[in-house]
């Protein structure tokens, strides 16, 4: 195969294990790498994608869930980087009351790097509210919830959902893409 530059960035096909060259200082190397240098191959190998269960319980502890009619996660990660896709249907909150409604089972631990992932996410229901949701990626297996009431200001009396917190019926939706621990 060809050299490889080291002074560029590379694209990976995870597909096929061959990679793209492209160096905006010079201009002039611009190439697609064959051959079988480690880190091409290491990276290519680091590719994965699957499905995981989510699973919403008092303070993520699993003993008391949400009864979840259907509870689909897919993930992609490349290298460190994982992206988790959630759709989460559930047709009552079961126990957790006013116990913190944390989501667990994500496939790969986050990165004790300080930095706790925020999206926002859908919590659709049967009838219409004014709220703003958002999952928060807390430590390195737990997600939790928060609120904005449609005044600007975080859910009071407690800095995360509580199973009570929720609608008595729906399905969470996100996507969330964080560093993997090594």
């Amino acid at each position: 195969g060809q050299n490889c530059f080291v002074d560029g960035v590379y694209f990976i096909n995870p597909g096929t294990g061959k990679s793209i060259y492209l160096n905006n200082t010079t201009g002039n190397k611009i190439g697609v790498c064959t051959g079988t240098a480690t880190i091409f191959a290491a990276a290519a190998n680091e590719y994965t994608q699957g499905t995981w269960t989510p699973v919403i319980s008092a303070d993520g502890a699993g003993a008391l869930t949400f009864t979840a009619s259907s509870a689909v996660g897919t993930y992609v990660k490349n290298g460190p980087l994982v992206t988790l896709i959630c759709e989460y249907d559930y047709t009552n909150r079961g126990s957790v009351g006013s116990s913190y409604a944390f989501m667990t089972g994500v496939p790969f631990q986050r990165a004790a790097d300080g930095v706790e992932p925020v999206v926002f996410c859908a919590i659709n229901q049967a009838s219409f509210d004014t709220k703003t949701y958002q999952a928060i990626f807390l430590s390195s297996a737990v997600i939790a919830f928060q609120y904005n009431n449609g005044e600007g200001a975080l859910y009071t009396g407690s800095p995360y959902m509580l199973g009570d917190s929720f609608p008595t019926s729906g399905t969470v939706r996100f996507v969330m893409t964080y560093i993997a621990a090594s």
